[in-house]
């Protein structure tokens, strides 16, 4: 926490976009935020395989093609930044994959 009003009213918007972002715009609507979350650059580069014998076992970052590979499938562009986000030691996408 910080006594600086100015820091503290910075860092409440800050949160207030977070859960905007996290709740799908659900919560937390105005301050030009609209009712839709932007939608993202990453696609679906290639599927991953729908065959039970194919289900991925492994997944990995390329971070020159800022790439995500999912068993045969393959997702991009992702940022680093967003490969390597964490909270509270939580990697985020990592612990979708795992």
């Amino acid at each position: 926490m910080t006594k600086d009003g100015a820091t503290f009213a910075e860092a409440a918007k800050l949160g207030r976009k977070l859960i905007w972002t996290h709740t799908y715009a659900e919560r937390f609507r105005g301050d030009g935020r609209g009712d839709d979350v932007p939608q993202g650059k990453a696609t679906t580069i290639k599927g991953v395989s729908s065959d039970p014998k194919h289900y991925p076992e492994e997944y990995a970052y390329d971070p020159a093609k800022r790439e995500i590979a999912v068993g045969d499938g393959r997702f991009g562009p992702v940022a680093p930044e967003v490969w390597d986000f964490e909270v509270s030691g939580l990697e985020v996408v990592k612990s979708w994959l795992g």
